[in-house]
């Protein structure tokens, strides 16, 4: 299936974006004694501006690289119903095999055959 990133994704990273930026100017001030004005802006601007082009970016590439759904694609021959793997199974018991009379292959192959 195709990944489609919600609302949430963006929101999140705007979120991450601006408390780093939010924590950088408050360590900047505390070493400074004050907060710079110009940082200040930076941090206004820059979470917008970098959720904006990672956004638009996503649908860029999911526009260049679409990802491919992989289809189950059964083969109708594959498709063989369970009386006839049955009676396949019972044909495979009945052979007149030196194997088939002991009873560890019997049950081995039992197992290995049994479909339900």
């Amino acid at each position: 299936m195709k990944q489609v990133k919600s609302l949430k994704h963006y929101l999140l990273i705007f979120v991450i974006a601006t408390f780093a930026i939010f924590l950088f100017s408050t360590i900047d001030a505390i070493q400074n004694g004050s907060y710079d004005t110009q940082l200040l802006l930076t941090g206004a601007v820059a979470p917008g501006t970098f959720t904006i082009l990672l956004f638009i970016f996503d649908k860029i590439f999911d526009l260049i690289f679409p990802k491919k759904l992989k289809k189950a694609k059964l083969n109708k021959s594959k498709k063989i119903p369970i009386e006839q793997i049955r009676k396949s199974q019972s044909r495979v018991n009945q052979t007149h095999n030196p194997y088939t009379h002991a009873s560890g292959f019997n049950f081995s192959l039992n197992l290995t055959f049994f479909v339900q």
